[in-house]
């Protein structure tokens, strides 16, 4: 089995990705080739015609991405046996975050944890995901989202997705929830995730693309309309087409509890902006639309 490998960036961490290259060079399954795409756009730069490699997989990564020397043996291991389409490793290790941090995704995001399943990840109807919160070290469990920094892919699965019908989610300057876009799209196309936990692979957040967006004035109106128009994407209707009147429901209920956690973030940060950036953000993305076919 081969894999070529993908790398996006946006150029401003020459000396990790450089790192990154090396690693790469040095597993045990080397792979057959390694492009860099460079340019604007988080989806855009995953957006590429994967039919010119030549190759069974394909590696997409980040370019702030540390792997131990045997990882892509591992993924490509548990891909074959598993007969995923979409792998990948547990690099933001939700499980292992302090309880503080667990309490506040679990208030702003609506974000939980899960146990006595056999799933990683699991995209709620709301939009957030619930996370495996008692994972064994070394198993690859199903899952219907995969995080974005490291992923095998199955070439053929990768070019049937069609990530360039997804570069809407880059008009905004920064793609929120774009490995949600992209993984569960192909969970709900049929497809057939993994995440392996204890997968050989860090990721070190250097942030070259959020640190921009981080100190945008209308942050809280781009994080609202991604959140809207991932939901209305994906969740707002059932596979068959029809209307979610339930996830409907339940999204009001989250978008409003963000708006009054914005109302205390606008306090503290002395931004009375922030509510009605939230509520601009969901009321232009809801007017959006998709594709009835995902």
């Amino acid at each position: 089995m081969t894999y070529s490998v993908a790398i996006r960036t946006l150029g401003r961490n020459n000396e990790w990705l450089e790192k990154e290259v090396d690693l790469l060079r040095n597993q045990t399954v080397k792979p057959k080739e390694i492009r860099v795409f460079e340019g604007v756009g988080m989806v855009k730069q995953r957006a590429q015609d994967y039919s010119v490699f030549d190759s069974d997989f394909v590696l997409l990564l980040d370019d702030d991405v540390k792997m131990e020397s045997d990882c892509v043996e591992r993924l490509i291991r548990e891909m074959e046996a598993g007969g995923y389409d979409v792998i990948a490793p547990d690099t933001y290790e939700n499980q292992g975050l302090s309880w503080k941090y667990k309490v506040y995704a679990a208030l702003t995001n609506w974000t939980f944890p899960r146990r006595g399943d056999n799933w990683a990840f699991k995209i709620l109807p709301w939009g957030s995901f619930s996370y495996n919160n008692s994972p064994k070290k070394g198993v690859c469990y199903p899952s219907m989202y995969c995080a974005g920094p490291a992923l095998l892919w199955r070439r053929d699965s990768l070019i049937k997705l069609r990530i360039e019908d997804e570069v809407w989610l880059d008009e905004k300057g920064f793609a929120y929830s774009d490995d949600t876009l992209e993984t569960y799209k192909a969970y709900r196309m049929g497809m057939k995730l993994g995440v392996l936990y204890d997968g050989g692979c860090e990721h070190l957040n250097a942030k070259t693309a959020s640190m921009p967006y981080m100190k945008r004035t209308d942050r809280f109106y781009v994080r609202s309309w991604a959140m809207a128009a991932v939901w209305k994407r994906l969740m707002w209707r059932d596979a068959d087409g029809r209307k979610n009147v339930f996830a409907a429901l339940l999204f009001g209920m989250k978008m409003w509890w963000v708006f009054w956690v914005y109302c205390v973030v606008a306090l503290i940060y002395r931004d009375m902006s922030i509510p009605s950036q939230h509520i601009r953000g969901v009321r232009e993305a809801l007017k959006m639309n998709f594709d009835k076919s995902v």
